[in-house]
């Protein structure tokens, strides 16, 4: 696959040190000191056991068994456990979600949100510093592109809240357009299904994107058990180019048709969002156009109602009537499977779109987001 243009003209940042987590970077590291690789795992097994540990001076040595002894000082040198630290922690008052604000070791900062449901947990983790999609409804779409993570610090997300609960599930929705930092994300998703890492099941691990067609279909190849989101917000093009500038470079029907795929080459429907936002979107011309739109797809429409965050727009929430129509227009006159996503950790700024470094706002947040790793819609036999 060509390069995105998304992930052209970003400055590769320069860590030191790199992430323990950093499949790649270990790897050419023990390969140039003829450490074979099979002494990663044994590293990341015992991180992964140990997620108390944050420093090298943290871990039990001896038990890391099989490990070379000159592996050691190599670690110490050019890696560290933990390159980011929690700058803070906050848990919403109804105990639904934990805000994490995570520092990187070169001052930036990215936000993470652990969503807790009925006993289990979901991470919804950052992909980039910024966002460059320019969404007018969601905080982050106002700050613009900063930096690009890499995988071991998306899995430093996953560490630091394994500190705050047993997460099992985890949803890129947070900072960022996760499929404009591909390789990253790719190499995240890797080790978050690796048994001897994570451990968490692909099932449980869903991409949103606005809609990057190439990278929509590369993700059907190299990751075909990960679910995919879209963000659609709107079904009539004019309104979703307004919305979603970042949607004026691919044509509705090209996103669409890369869906498409998607669910051809794996079995699986996509999770399509809409935020609802009043007077914008949330008409019954907007819940038809939608429903045309996904009518015999396979997807899964789930409707949003937006989250009022620090956006220079008029923007407000819509009505519960008007939320109730547009899922019985989409449902009774179009079939489509609909949900309607449960604000979570609203008092903490933990729901969806609120996610901004400069007011301190995260993303994430709702009730139902755990089950994202659930059942998907499956592809009819013969369809």
């Amino acid at each position: 696959a060509g390069r995105n243009p998304h992930d052209a003209g970003m400055k590769k940042r320069a860590l030191h040190p790199l992430p323990a987590w950093d499949e790649e970077a270990v790897y050419a590291a023990f390969d140039a000191e003829g450490i074979k690789r099979q002494h990663a795992h044994t590293l990341w097994q015992y991180l992964a056991a140990h997620p108390e540990a944050t420093t090298w001076g943290d871990l039990d040595w001896p038990r890391l068994r099989g490990l070379p002894a000159f592996a050691r000082p190599l670690l110490e040198a050019r890696f560290a456990v933990c390159t980011t630290t929690v700058d803070s922690e906050e848990r919403a008052s109804d105990g639904s979600t934990t805000k994490l604000v995570v520092r990187l070791q070169d001052g930036h900062l990215v936000e993470a949100v652990v969503i807790h449901h009925d006993g289990r947990h979901t991470l919804c983790a950052s992909t980039q510093v910024g966002c460059q999609m320019g969404c007018t409804f969601c905080a982050t779409g106002t700050m613009g592109l900063h930096a690009n993570l890499t995988s071991g610090e998306i899995l430093e997300q996953v560490a630091h809240a394994r500190r705050v609960a047993p997460v099992r599930a985890v949803v890129f929705m947070g900072m960022g357009e996760p499929l404009a930092n591909y390789h990253a994300v790719k190499g995240a998703i890797e080790g978050l299904s690796d048994p001897q890492r994570f451990n968490v099941s692909p099932e449980r691990v869903t991409v949103s994107t606005v809609g990057l067609p190439a990278r929509i279909r590369q993700l059907a190849r190299d990751a075909p058990s990960a679910r995919l989101a879209i963000s659609l917000h709107a079904a009539r093009p004019e309104l979703r180019r307004e919305l979603v500038p970042a949607a004026r470079e691919n044509a509705l029907e090209e996103l669409m048709a890369a869906a498409a795929d998607h669910r051809a080459a794996t079995g699986c429907g996509a999770l399509v969002e809409v935020v609802l936002i009043h007077g914008v979107n949330d008409s019954e011309e907007d819940a038809r156009a939608c429903g045309a739109l996904l009518r015999g797809a396979g997807h899964l429409l789930n409707l949003i109602p937006y989250n009022p965050t620090e956006v220079p727009h008029d923007y407000r929430p819509p009505a519960p009537e008007a939320v109730a129509r547009f899922a019985e227009v989409c449902h009774g006159e179009y079939g489509l499977q609909v949900t309607v996503r449960k604000e979570k950790g609203g008092d903490v700024s933990a729901a969806c779109g609120q996610l901004a470094l400069g007011g301190r706002r995260a993303g994430g947040g709702a009730a139902d987001l755990e089950d994202l790793g659930g059942p998907a819609p499956r592809r009819p036999a013969g369809a």
